[in-house]
């Protein structure tokens, strides 16, 4: 079984940065950016003047077994 604060799923960047499952956040975070450098999804290039660049936003999620149990931390 998990306790209650480990299975608390993140609010923001900052909280799972500081939180007590850091490197699980980290892990799943930095596959998931060699994932999608694999697979090109994006080009980097200049902007040019008076453009903005595309935001983005994470969204941290722990995917859990039918017992709670973690099954894996998702991004």
């Amino acid at each position: 079984m998990i306790s209650s604060q480990d299975d608390k799923e993140p609010k923001t960047f900052s909280h799972a940065l500081f939180g007590p499952k850091i490197r699980e956040w980290i892990k799943v975070m930095e596959e998931k950016i060699e994932l999608l450098k694999s697979n090109k999804v994006w080009d980097l290039v200049d902007l040019s003047l008076r453009r903005r660049s595309i935001g983005n936003k994470r969204v941290l999620k722990i995917k859990c077994k039918t017992d709670r149990s973690i099954e894996h931390y998702k991004t």
